[in-house]
């Protein structure tokens, strides 16, 4: 088992998600005020999307990987935003089988660590509303919830139920 940095190398990796989830955090919003309620489904749900890494819109991308027994069970590529001294976290995956293990939070610790190398003053990613494990998960390593944008995917992410939630931690 081994974290290991990978670089562009004009190579194109394609990070499937996947996972169930029974609950949301219902988003209620007013004129200038919200709130977030943890709300079930009435069963539930299956939730599965691709990404990329390396996309042309993360600058300087910093990949690591999580090899176990010559597989990639893992990946985390985040990147320093200059204008604000932040680091964005863009794409975090842990494959099924091995999550629960401390892949994701050694995989997070080197990425925090990096950042904190470049001087950054904050961490910060984007989560699902649904996702509930990976807002758990990320709430046990120190995140906050910070905002969110109830039109970051469609026009309707309040009735899918699916609204962009912000999370970050302050860097010391």
């Amino acid at each position: 088992m081994m974290i290991k940095r990978i670089h562009k190398d004009n190579q194109i990796i394609t990070l499937t998600y996947d996972y169930q989830t029974a609950f949301f955090y219902d988003v209620v919003c007013y004129d200038l005020g919200f709130e977030l309620k943890l709300t079930s489904f009435s069963q539930s749900i299956h939730k599965h999307f691709e990404d990329k890494l390396f996309q042309d819109y993360v600058e300087d991308p910093y990949v690591l990987s999580y090899e176990k027994d010559g597989i990639n069970v893992a990946y985390i590529e985040g990147s320093i935003q200059t204008w604000n001294q932040t680091y964005r976290i863009w794409n975090f995956l842990v494959l099924e089988p091995y999550r629960q293990h401390g892949i994701g939070k050694a995989l997070m610790d080197e990425s925090i660590k990096y950042a904190k190398s470049l001087s950054c003053r904050a961490i910060i990613l984007e989560v699902q509303s649904c996702n509930i494990n990976a807002i758990n998960f990320y709430l046990k390593q120190g995140f906050k919830f910070i905002g969110l944008d109830t039109i970051a995917y469609s026009n309707d992410d309040i009735d899918k139920k699916e609204v962009r939630l912000e999370m970050g931690m302050t860097l010391s």
